[in-house]
């Protein structure tokens, strides 16, 4: 599912300025944001911005659009009080093709017709190198594939279920990259696990319980129907990674048309939420011991390795702890990964939940489960492949009144 992307469109010098002082589109300045409007945003235009850009080399301008495509395909059919719920639900990507889009620019074209005088663009300029890999691209129309290249994509799942607060507890005990910052949203309610790696990625896991207060109307409902969101943006450098890279058949050029497909935002979440968190099951400490000694392929000597692991993990309240701990101590880093890798492979998350909170489902000796958060997001990629022609039923299953997705085959 796809929730917000940010389109780029390099200008003329002339153009730019003509379009930013126009009074009718009420861009304004801000210290270290240039300048913006929000004018559109119940159009799904979330921010429109003005940039000029300057290494005492080159100089060049372009303006970037910030779109939520579920509101901004919806809005001219939504009433008042829907266009909060829709501003917060990412669109199916089954749903978009290349009318969509191309209607897409069109519209935002009819916005800024100015943006149609423009004789040519600039493509992927290397700032690091001066500007050396300046490429034209000849009168970007709206029906033209390259008419905006992609900035950003925010590819998001919406998991209606519960315990949220475990599962956020459990990815906050799991392994940071080193070359991540943790970024803490305070303005907004439960949306403080945000985290960019390298600055071009970002992984952002929270509780929409903000949301849901909106769609229900009271706390009471909003515990009923919690939902996590797991959502992974690439950010351009990545995009423009992806495209030369090569390895993906859908990915040809750093345009919407190439990443709105539905196994290339189940790829890019998978593999981006596991630098995040593990692929077993979280079960609590006493069970995952117990499955590690009733285990009989495993010889005794990894057992009391792998055992260790999962003390050490609870004990030092995270992963990144316990390694560190474990190598201050003499051991080696490399070995200690291995056996986390291990428990992954037998299905056990080497981060656990305590049975005294009663977090998680129940067992029959009295333990407790919650399913992998790859499980789920498996199961809602199913969904949306399996109800390609019906994208009203994807909406439904997907979280639309509180529908839960973890089902008795998952624990």
């Amino acid at each position: 599912m796809i929730h917000t992307v940010q389109l780029r469109r390099f200008l003329p010098k002339e153009v730019y300025e003509a379009v930013r002082i126009d009074k009718k589109y009420e861009f304004r300045y801000q210290k270290g944001k240039g300048y913006f409007t929000t004018k559109y945003i119940d159009l799904g235009l979330n921010e429109v911005k003005m940039t000029k850009y300057s290494n005492g080399v080159v100089t060049y301008y372009y303006m970037d659009f910030i779109v939520n495509l579920n509101l901004f395909f919806y809005a001219d059919d939504l009433s008042g009080e829907d266009i909060n719920r829709y501003r917060n639900t990412p669109l199916q990507g089954n749903m978009i093709g290349a009318m969509h889009i191309y209607g897409l620019y069109a519209e935002i074209i009819k916005i800024f017709p100015l943006l149609n005088k423009c004789e040519y663009s600039l493509e992927d300029i290397d700032v690091k190198n001066n500007g050396s890999n300046w490429g034209l691209v000849e009168k970007w129309q709206s029906d033209n594939h390259y008419a905006f290249s992609l900035s950003e994509i925010d590819y998001t799942y919406d998991m209606p279920l519960p315990f949220v607060d475990t599962y956020l507890k459990v990815l906050n005990y799991s392994h940071q990259p080193t070359s991540t910052n943790r970024i803490r949203h305070n303005h907004e309610y439960g949306e403080d696990n945000l985290y960019e790696i390298n600055g071009s990625i970002k992984i952002n896991t929270y509780d929409k319980e903000r949301e849901l207060m909106e769609r229900f109307g009271d706390s009471a409902n909003a515990q009923r129907h919690q939902v996590l969101r797991v959502e992974v943006g690439l950010k351009r450098r990545k995009l423009s990674y992806l495209v030369r890279q090569d390895k993906y058949p859908n990915i040809e050029e750093r345009t919407l048309f190439d990443f709105v497909d539905i196994d290339t935002g189940y790829e890019m979440v998978s593999k981006y939420v596991h630098q995040r968190c593990y692929r077993g099951d979280i079960y609590d400490y006493q069970t995952a011991v117990s499955m590690v000694d009733n285990n009989k392929s495993i010889k005794s000597n990894m057992k009391t390795k792998l055992k260790a692991v999962l003390y050490g993990v609870q004990y030092h309240r995270g992963v990144d702890k316990f390694i560190k701990n474990y190598v201050d101590g003499g051991g080696n880093e490399e070995t200690v990964k291995s056996h986390i890798k291990r428990l992954e492979d037998l299905g056990i998350n080497p981060v656990t939940i305590s049975r005294r909170d009663k977090s998680g489902f129940p067992l029959p000796d009295g333990g407790r489960v919650l399913p992998s958060i790859f499980t789920l997001i498996d199961k809602m990629h199913a969904i949306e492949k399996d109800n390609k022609e019906n994208p009203e039923k994807v909406f439904e299953l997907m979280g639309a009144g509180g529908y839960e997705i973890i089902e008795s085959d998952d624990i």
